[in-house]
C-alpha cells in the first residue's frame, strides 16, 4: 500500500451569541476574540452518522464575519 495525500475543502456556517450593547459592538467583539491573528486551528475532527469519526489536518482557513443579527431567547 503507498499513501496519497488527499486535499480539499470544508465550508462551515459557524455562529455565536455575543452579549453586546450594539450590533457594532457585537462585531468588534467577535472580531477580537477569534480571528485569522489569534485563530489555531490545526485538525478537525468530523462525527459520522455511524457514530464513528473522522479527524482531518487543516492546512490554511480563513475566517470571515458576515452578518450580525440580534439574538432571540427561547
Amino acid at each position: 500500500m503507498r499513501d496519497f495525500f488527499v486535499a480539499g475543502e470544508i465550508k462551515l456556517n459557524v455562529s455565536k451569541v455575543i452579549r453586546a450593547k450594539t450590533a457594532e459592538e457585537a462585531m468588534r467583539k467577535i472580531h477580537e476574540m477569534i480571528s485569522n491573528l489569534n485563530a489555531d486551528i490545526r485538525e478537525v475532527e468530523l462525527a459520522r452518522i455511524d457514530d464513528n469519526t473522522v479527524k482531518v489536518n487543516v492546512d490554511d482557513y480563513n475566517i470571515e464575519w458576515n452578518h450580525v443579527n440580534e439574538a432571540v431567547e427561547e
